[in-house]
């Protein structure tokens, strides 16, 4: 990507559905996961019927090449959850993913108040899972992760 190419990052409608569901589905197919049109278009239109505002499409040159979106619950609190974050291979690196969860906690905080945001990530490192096996969990391939959303956008904001 040129370093001119603007990163437009937009709320998504539901007619970028069936382009961020080929997406999501494409790259969490080389990961492992076993996703197809019909599962990852579900995904799309279950998140479009709990906040529809907190959907966005990354565009470069008119061109979705990633998105973003979460759910708001409480649990202690105003959070957000159940997030999802992602961008083509060849557009990573480039500051997209970046943007992207920029948006979607600033649009959280400004519009539900949301305090944590929480996702599940792939963690396949010994501490604290070694733990977890030890008291009868198993392990997944992805653990839980969760920040306060004003230092994440402190830190994304201070980020070069």
């Amino acid at each position: 990507m040129d370093k001119m190419t603007e990163i437009k990052i937009l709320r998504a409608t539901e007619k970028d559905i069936k382009e961020l569901a080929q997406i999501y589905a494409k790259i969490w197919n080389k990961l492992g996961e076993k996703w197809d049109k019909t599962s990852s278009k579900a995904l799309m239109k279950d998140f479009f019927k709990f906040k529809p505002d907190l959907i966005f499409k990354a565009e470069i040159e008119g061109k979705i090449v990633g998105g973003s979106m979460a759910k708001v619950k409480q649990w202690p609190g105003t959070r957000l959850s159940d997030t999802e974050l992602f961008v083509l291979p060849k557009f990573r690196n480039q500051k997209v993913g970046k943007k992207l969860l920029e948006k979607l906690i600033s649009e959280g905080v400004k519009k539900y108040h949301v305090k944590v945001f929480e996702g599940i990530t792939d963690g396949r490192k010994e501490y604290p899972l070694k733990w977890y096996k030890k008291i009868g969990l198993k392990q997944t391939g992805y653990v839980h992760i969760e920040g306060n959303t004003q230092e994440i956008l402190k830190n994304l904001k201070g980020e070069k």
